[in-house]
C-alpha cells in the first residue's frame, strides 16, 4: 500500500510540475520598459515635442502615447520600428500634452508589452520665460 502512494504521489507531483512549468511558458518573456522617457520642446518649432528613452533589447519597436490637457485618456501617435530611440511629435495646438512610451514583440500572432516609461508632459507653443 505504500508503494502504491508513493508511486501515485510522485506521478501527482510530477504531472503537476509539467503542469505549472506549460502554464508559465504560456505567458511569454516580458520586455523591460524602455524608462527612462524624456522630453523637451523643440527649440525651432515649438509645435513640436522631443521625446527621448533608452533602447531596449529584444524588442520588436515601440509605441509612443499622448494625452492632451482636454482628454481624459492616452491615445497612440505613433508605432516606431525597433531600434528607434527618439521621436519628434508635431502638435496642432498651443496646450500641454501628456506622453508615455512602451516596447512592444511581436511573436508569431501573439504580441508581448512592456510596461510602460515614466509620464513626461510638455507645454507647446509657449515662448520661455525671458529675464529681465
Amino acid at each position: 500500500m505504500t508503494a502504491k502512494k508513493s508511486t501515485l504521489s510522485l506521478i501527482l507531483s510530477v504531472a503537476v510540475g509539467l503542469a505549472l512549468l506549460s502554464h508559465n511558458g504560456l505567458a511569454g518573456p516580458a520586455l523591460q520598459s524602455p524608462t527612462p522617457l524624456n522630453a523637451t520642446i523643440d527649440t525651432t518649432n515649438r509645435m513640436v515635442a522631443r521625446l527621448s528613452w533608452a533602447n531596449i533589447s529584444g524588442e520588436t519597436g515601440y509605441l509612443v502615447e499622448r494625452k492632451s490637457a482636454t482628454s481624459a485618456s492616452f491615445s497612440e501617435v505613433a508605432k516606431l520600428g525597433p531600434n528607434v530611440r527618439a521621436y519628434g511629435d508635431i502638435t496642432t495646438t498651443s496646450q500641454s500634452y501628456t506622453y508615455r512610451v512602451r516596447a512592444y514583440k511581436a511573436m508569431g500572432a501573439k504580441t508581448i508589452y512592456s510596461s510602460y516609461t515614466n509620464i513626461v508632459a510638455v507645454v507647446t507653443g509657449e515662448l520661455p520665460p525671458t529675464s529681465s
